[in-house]
């Protein structure tokens, strides 16, 4: 569930980030829609946990989500964050992949 290639689901529109503001329309759409994002890692923060956190809603936005779905659960991660007043920025996936 967590060791796969998965496509991203856009919160934030590409143009309001910092990290994604110049990524080509084309590649953005590819990323919606094509498994491209290489999710290799067991852990990640749930949009549940983050959204309970008020020191993570001041500090951070949500740039990209992902949800997990099988028989038994619906579980929406974020995969991709950017500080709102510093240069700070995290993927869940490897983008060098």
């Amino acid at each position: 569930m967590f060791e796969d290639n998965r496509p991203v689901d856009w919160n934030l529109p590409k143009q309001k980030s910092r990290l994604f503001s110049k990524l080509p329309d084309s590649l953005a759409e590819d990323m919606a829609t094509v498994p491209l994002t290489f999710h290799v890692h067991q852990f990640s923060i749930t949009m549940e946990a983050y959204n309970n956190n008020p020191s993570f809603n001041q500090m951070f936005e949500v740039l990209q989500t992902d949800t997990f779905k099988n028989s038994t659960m619906s579980v929406v991660t974020v995969d991709a964050i950017e500080a709102k007043d510093y240069a700070m920025f995290g993927t869940i996936y490897h983008p060098e992949y």
